[in-house]
């Protein structure tokens, strides 16, 4: 059976009672034995204090196995490798810390020479900056990708392209487009529920299709209605949904993967972008280099229509572009906890029918003015400033410049 842990019962006391105590004590106003039952204090606790046999402020418990200077270290150096994207789990940090031990000949009582979880539970308790976290997940070429090298290159050409357009006080004319899936099948919000169960059912849809949507924002607040793909081969595809009740002024076609083609995306620039970006020009539209987005066409119509046309450098889309910064990531929260909401009724469910209101619902709470305004800021783009892209967004990328940190 696994050990069961008492609650502690040290340290009842404050500091301030324990320093009266002492001064009490000292100055002759009252005895040990007073002072224990007046403060709440073991009267052993206050003997071994004042006959020098434990120091004050002297850390609660055991000894340490491992001194205090060198679990600092192990501290720093677990953090610095989280932050490159190399963090280690729990059963790593103990497997090394008994390397360690054994390497400095310290003594321990580890049973097969590795930390259990109590000390496990003691090294949490004296670096309380410690703790288990999620990561996020950054495939490999994204963490190159987001380089200072790189990025500083592209603002460089933000700011060349802001000045010659003269663009700096016009957030109006300052656009970021980007595409983004939405599957039917969502995933289901956490709820309230008791700890003994096992698991925790939440009804989805009965189909796993995505659809595609290509949203449009300016650095003023402004948005475009999307466009909305849908798998299919014909029109049946988008016939099969209740677009009436999806977003306003949306438009909805298809493709065989529900994915943006090439013409796909000239269709979007010609049909919806050139329609509702005003007659001001010019104008800047910043993109991601995805393939469907650099046809000849589609620069070709650009330039005959006085837009300015600036790719974000590949792979760095999560920190550098406004829809992927501030606005997609709430509306797959809005979406999933939406969908969560109306199947806790038994008789709805998510399906071609109920989604594009559904979406709806998730879209206008996501694409509003303050979240898009925010996006552009964080992004560093309007106003201009590289600063706003945090430090630690390039510590990854350090990890293919340098050697692997040392966590021995």
């Amino acid at each position: 059976m696994p050990k069961k842990r008492k609650q502690s019962v040290y340290r009842t006391y404050t500091d301030e009672n324990f320093i009266k105590a002492i001064d009490g004590i000292k100055s002759g106003r009252v005895s040990q034995r007073k002072a224990a039952s007046l403060y709440s204090i073991p009267q052993a606790t206050l003997s071994d204090h004042m006959r020098g046999r434990v120091k004050d402020n002297t850390p609660v418990g055991r000894k340490p196995v491992i001194p205090i200077e060198i679990e600092k270290q192990i501290v720093n150096k677990c953090a610095q490798a989280a932050e490159m994207g190399l963090g280690m789990n729990k059963a790593q940090v103990m497997e090394k810390v008994g390397y360690l031990v054994k390497e400095l000949n310290l003594d321990q009582n580890f049973k097969n020479n590795t930390p259990g979880k109590d000390w496990w539970y003691g090294f949490k308790g004296r670096n309380p900056t410690v703790t288990l976290r999620s990561p996020e997940k950054l495939t490999s070429i994204r963490a190159r990708a987001l380089n200072s090298v790189k990025v500083g290159e592209y603002f460089l050409d933000l700011k060349k392209e802001m000045n010659r357009l003269g663009l700096n006080d016009k957030p109006e004319l300052v656009w970021n487009m980007n595409e983004k899936g939405v599957p039917l099948e969502h995933t289901p919000s956490k709820v309230v529920a008791a700890k003994s169960s096992r698991t925790i059912p939440g009804r989805v849809s009965n189909t796993r299709e995505r659809n595609t949507i290509v949203g449009c924002i300016n650095a003023r607040g402004d948005r475009m209605p999307p466009l909305i793909i849908v798998k299919g081969k014909t029109q049946k595809a988008v016939m099969s949904y209740n677009t009436a009740d999806g977003p306003v002024g949306a438009t909805w076609t298809y493709q065989a993967k529900a994915w943006t083609e090439d013409v796909l995306g000239i269709e979007w620039f010609t049909n919806i972008f050139l329609k509702k970006c005003g007659n001001q020009r010019p104008q800047l539209l910043i993109l991601d280099g995805h393939h469907s987005h650099e046809v000849l066409v589609l620069i070709e119509k650009a330039r005959e229509n006085n837009i300015t046309l600036l790719t974000l450098p590949p792979h760095t889309t999560h920190y550098i572009c406004p829809l992927d910064r501030t606005v997609f990531g709430l509306l797959s929260r809005n979406y999933d906890r939406i969908c969560s909401e109306y199947c806790q009724n038994p008789g709805n469910l998510v399906n071609k029918m109920t989604w594009p209101g559904l979406f709806r619902r998730a879209f206008e709470t996501a694409f509003k003015p303050e979240n898009i305004i925010a996006g552009f800021r964080s992004c560093g783009i309007f106003p201009w400033n590289p600063l706003n892209i945090p430090s630690a967004a390039f510590v990854p990328a350090s990890a293919f410049d340098t050697n692997k940190p040392d966590t021995n």
